[in-house]
């Protein structure tokens, strides 16, 4: 079985924010809430989000905003490093739905904010949530609680099996930085490595949602997109994170 390591992940939220929390003379723009060496917490206003992103947030351009926000160099012209500005992005790209969602909330209450939680510890990790004004008692998740997010996802096995062959893929983040990534189905007698593989296994992963989606709902995900029937033999999937914990399952 093949492996597969996705690099660090960056928190996105949007919040609406209380007087306690937010003065008025800063309504619009960016306010950091937390900051140390370990973990930076930011609130952007709509306009702030427009300013360093060079759109207008509208019902028609939430497709555009979006690809600028899973751009790096966008969070560096907000003042993020180069390495939380990609972690930032990537966070964004693997969360396209949830990241909608959030905007379509920021298009008809300018009052949301988005917030921003980067974690710079051995592990980084991040979760994200919709926090209502003013509610106690529906804060961010803590990134670090495994209920939530099992910290960044370092390893990854897919392997499919049918009567008539194996559906194997593996995606895998160096140290270095760079992308190795393999795909086989012997269904089609299709071997893809390389950029191609990469190519195709990011575009399924954009779909999952390690967070909040369940293993019935990521089987579906990983069948649709690879254009699979759902009379396999066996379904095997097992993911490591980098705080220890594991997320695995086999359905026959």
């Amino acid at each position: 079985m093949k492996k597969l390591a996705l690099g660090v992940t960056a928190l996105v939220t949007a919040v609406t924010l209380s007087a306690a929390i937010l003065p008025v003379t800063t309504a619009h723009a960016a306010i950091t809430v937390e900051s140390s060496a370990y973990k930076s917490v930011t609130l952007f206003s709509v306009e702030e989000l427009e300013t360093f992103t060079g759109e207008t947030l509208t019902s028609e351009s939430i497709t555009s905003f979006y690809n600028k926000l899973a751009t790096a160099s966008t969070w560096e012209t907000a003042d993020y490093s180069a390495k939380e500005a990609k972690a930032i992005a990537l966070d964004f790209t693997r969360n396209q739905s949830k990241a909608d969602s959030l905007l379509k909330k920021l298009v008809k209450n300018n009052a949301l904010y988005m917030k921003i939680v980067v974690l710079n510890k051995a592990s980084i990790s991040a979760a994200f949530d919709i926090q209502g004004y003013n509610d106690s008692n529906n804060q961010t998740p803590d990134p670090s609680t495994p209920s939530e997010v099992q910290g960044t996802l370092e390893e990854l096995d897919i392997s499919i099996e049918y009567k008539q062959g194996d559906v194997e893929l593996s995606y895998e983040v160096k140290s270095n930085g760079k992308i190795k990534a393999e795909y086989e189905n012997e269904l089609t007698n299709t071997e893809m490595s390389g950029t191609k593989a990469q190519a195709k296994i990011e575009s399924l992963l954009k779909k999952i949602d390690f967070q909040n989606m369940d293993k019935n709902q990521i089987i579906q995900v990983v069948l649709k997109e690879l254009n699979l029937k759902d009379n396999y033999r066996e379904f095997e999937f097992e993911a490591e994170f980098t705080n220890n914990t594991k997320l695995e399952f086999k359905q026959k």
